[in-house]
């Protein structure tokens, strides 16, 4: 009897994380890995939303996807979430002072190939990209050279790198939620040149993350 029972809870198990897959694209040569979490009553007939979801430096994909509860909001709104993961555990976002952007990567184009695939393979009505610290900025760099390609970001724990600040103009309205610490001591609130154990890099302050090119210009102030 307790064979049959070990036998159903691993069975039991496998069927829960099994909505979890790893798979590989091809981008720029490169062979690159993400993780897909689909909700629990997917049906390939049905529409939905899509998440990308960026870690932080060190981080992956699969680790984001075990510890983090974007599963359950997959499960709870029948969302796609898809989980890529950054060259040598980073992102090329526009700071260029990660491992990927040292190698020349450009994550633009990863995701970009990365959304064309998802809207071959399943129907989807939006898509959104949220990420954290490194994974943070990587989203605001999306934001900036590929908005039209997103209904909407989430930055969390990022400003957007000085360097694009001026290079940023908006094709469309495309809302972005920020959240960040006014005592973060790794990202200034104020903006400025970040600590060089944070791999360093100069960002804007979040109250001016969302200033235009024109409004850039007339003050004359990215801090």
């Amino acid at each position: 009897m307790k064979k049959y029972i070990l036998l159903i809870f691993i069975v039991s198990f496998g069927l829960v994380f099994s909505q979890n897959s790893d798979h590989k694209i091809l981008s720029n040569g490169i062979a690159r890995s993400y993780t897909i979490h689909k909700p629990s009553n997917f049906n390939f007939n049905e529409s939905y939303d899509l998440i990308f979801v960026l870690h932080g430096a060190m981080g992956t994909g699969k680790k984001l996807a075990k510890h983090s509860k974007f599963n359950l909001i997959s499960d709870e709104n029948n969302a796609i979430i898809v989980y890529p993961d950054g060259i040598s555990k980073s992102w090329a976002d526009a700071r260029n002072v990660s491992k990927a952007s040292k190698r020349g990567i450009d994550d633009v184009q990863f995701i970009t190939d990365l959304r064309t695939k998802m809207a071959t393979k399943y129907h989807i009505n939006r898509y959104y990209a949220v990420g954290i610290s490194n994974g943070g900025f990587m989203v605001q760099t999306l934001a900036c050279e590929i908005s039209e390609k997103f209904n909407a970001f989430a930055s969390i724990i990022s400003s957007l790198p000085k360097n694009l600040a001026f290079k940023c103009l908006k094709k469309r309205n495309t809302p972005i939620l920020l959240m960040n610490g006014t005592k973060d001591q790794y990202v200034p609130f104020k903006g400025g040149e970040m600590p060089k154990f944070t791999k360093g890099g100069k960002i804007i302050s979040t109250p001016k993350n969302h200033c235009t090119l024109e409004k850039c210009k007339s003050n004359n102030k990215t801090t």
